[in-house]
C-alpha cells in the first residue's frame, strides 16, 4: 500500500489510525502541517465565493428570476 493521499496534498505516511494526520498535526510533521494549513484557505476561498455568487444573486434577481434554471437557488436565498 503506498502513500495514502486524501486530498488538498495531504497523507497519512502510511499509517491508517483514524487519527493519524491529527497526531502528526500535533507533532508538529511538516507534510501535515502545510497541507492543514492548504485545507483551510482553500475552505475560506470556498466561502468567500459563495458569498459572492449569493450576493450576485441577489442584486440581479429581478434579471435572473425569468430564466427557469435560476428559480431554484433564487428560492433558496428569498428568505435570507
Amino acid at each position: 500500500m503506498g502513500i495514502i493521499y486524501i486530498g488538498a496534498a495531504g497523507w497519512t505516511n502510511n499509517k491508517i489510525d483514524k487519527n493519524a494526520m491529527e497526531e502528526d498535526f500535533k507533532k508538529g510533521n511538516f507534510d501535515t502541517c502545510v497541507a492543514v494549513e492548504a485545507s483551510k484557505k482553500l475552505v475560506k476561498r470556498a466561502v468567500e465565493m459563495a458569498a459572492v455568487i449569493k450576493s450576485g444573486l441577489k442584486e440581479h434577481k429581478d434579471q435572473l428570476v425569468k430564466d427557469s434554471h435560476y428559480i431554484p437557488v433564487l428560492n433558496k436565498i428569498k428568505d435570507d
